[in-house]
């Protein structure tokens, strides 16, 4: 079943999705497939005032930021539907899902020097770049963070995992990429990768691609 939330006229040109609850347990929006839709922002970054949801699947836009939560209760968080991801107009995107795993099936774009922050909280959760979509920004950081392994299903040079004027930053506790499907990027300034797990292998397979700005590729935090 779909769900959709618009605020302001169609296409959302104002307005905002909120969540005026301190409790970050029970969700604020619970469905399968989940359209969300305003013209500024969609949740936010301060305490607390991210939408916490227990679905299937989200795509979202927002013209400010885009702060989504899905629930230990919750389990894994698709961001995809119907062929969109989540799009911000130069906001800050977060996903955290508290307890499965983040899977990216369509584009998460964000403009100008707005930040993407994803995060697979769970012990045996991870993030899966798949379907070819791309995480971008136009100069912002993109981070993220996963329980598990970072990971796409695209086999190299077919994709592009991750783009931005910015920086990156990594962080998984068993793997980042593997040697066939590594996570690949275009136009990073400077990339930090770590593996924080104690009985693993620790492997960590990225490659800069041939981007449209910057061919350089710096290494450090």
């Amino acid at each position: 079943t779909g769900f959709g939330v618009a605020f302001g006229p169609s296409p959302a040109t104002s307005g905002s999705i909120s969540d005026n609850t301190t409790t970050e347990t029970i969700a604020n929006i619970t469905g399968t497939n989940v359209t969300l839709a305003a013209g500024g922002k969609i949740g936010d970054t301060t305490a607390g005032a991210d939408i916490d949801t227990s679905i299937t699947a989200v795509t979202a836009t927002g013209g400010g930021n885009v702060v989504l939560s899905e629930i230990s209760g919750g389990g894994d968080l698709a961001i995809g539907v119907s062929g969109a991801g989540i799009s911000s107009s130069g906001g800050e995107i977060a996903v955290r899902a508290d307890a499965g795993t983040l899977n990216v099936t369509q584009n998460i774009t964000t403009t100008g020097a707005g930040n993407v922050d994803l995060r697979a909280a769970g012990t045996a959760s991870d993030i899966n770049i798949n379907n070819g979509a791309t995480i971008s920004s136009g100069s912002g950081t993109l981070q993220l963070v996963a329980g598990q392994s970072i990971l796409t299903d695209s086999a190299n040079a077919t994709s592009t995992e991750l783009q931005t004027g910015g920086n990156v930053l990594l962080d998984a506790v068993n793997a980042i990429g593997t040697d066939a499907k590594r996570i690949e990027m275009k136009d990073v300034a400077t990339v930090a990768a770590r593996i924080t797990g104690a009985a693993t292998s620790g492997d960590i397979y990225l490659r800069q691609l041939t981007g449209t700005n910057n061919n350089n590729l710096e290494i450090g935090s």
